[in-house]
């Protein structure tokens, strides 16, 4: 989830030069640390070879890893949102709401 909320921080950076700093950190931190341990999972080869190339042009525009993003908010939604809506706290979350809603045609 850090590289998340980077990408969500990078993307409403201003300044070009500081766009362009923090996409490098963001990189070296998440992309390339985990590209020599060999463990960015499902993500793409062409996700990281768009983002590197676009990096080493100088091109840091604020959509500079939405393609990263999107993968990643795909694979939070297939893999964990699977995992709770069977979960115990899914439940105890429905039956939450469900009394809720019986409270409020009472009141109503």
């Amino acid at each position: 989830l850090g590289i998340f909320k980077a990408i969500i921080n990078y993307e409403n950076i201003a300044t070009p030069n500081l766009r362009r700093r923090k996409a490098k950190e963001i990189y070296d931190q998440f992309v390339f640390h985990n590209m020599l341990a060999m463990s960015m999972g499902d993500l793409s080869k062409a996700i990281i070879d768009q983002v590197s190339e676009n990096l080493r042009g100088g091109r840091c525009t604020p959509d500079l890893f939405s393609a990263m993003k999107e993968h990643l908010a795909a694979l939070l939604d297939t893999l964990y949102m699977k995992q709770f809506s069977v979960s115990n706290e899914y439940v105890r979350y429905c039956q939450w709401k469900y009394m809720e809603l019986l409270e409020s045609e009472k009141i109503s």
